[in-house]
């Protein structure tokens, strides 16, 4: 789950498939629920742009409701505090700023 600024929390549960189509995409349906008791229903597609295999990755994310999109690109690490050094590496590598 996840706490909201506002305090409120959401609970997740999503389940996933490899896309027929291409393989570097996957889609998942997801649904929340907040304290509130406000449910609501989503699609998630996620795409994986780079990695090293080692340290780490670079994935797209599109997130479509009925009434909104977003979109995000992500820098992971395995590490938990990657060196900023590298971390600015990559993104200018991958021209990510």
């Amino acid at each position: 789950g996840l706490t909201a600024r506002s305090g409120n929390r959401y609970d997740f549960k999503c389940n996933g498939v490899k896309n027929e189509k291409r393989e570097d995409i996957f889609n998942f349906i997801c649904k929340s629920e907040n304290g509130r008791g406000e449910n609501a229903s989503f699609q998630v597609d996620v795409s994986f742009l780079a990695t090293d295999y080692t340290k780490y990755g670079v994935l797209y994310r599109c997130v479509k409701t009925d009434t909104h999109f977003e979109d995000n690109v992500f820098l992971i690490f395995r590490e938990k505090e990657p060196d900023e050094n590298k971390v600015e590496e990559i993104k200018k590598t991958l021209r990510l700023e």
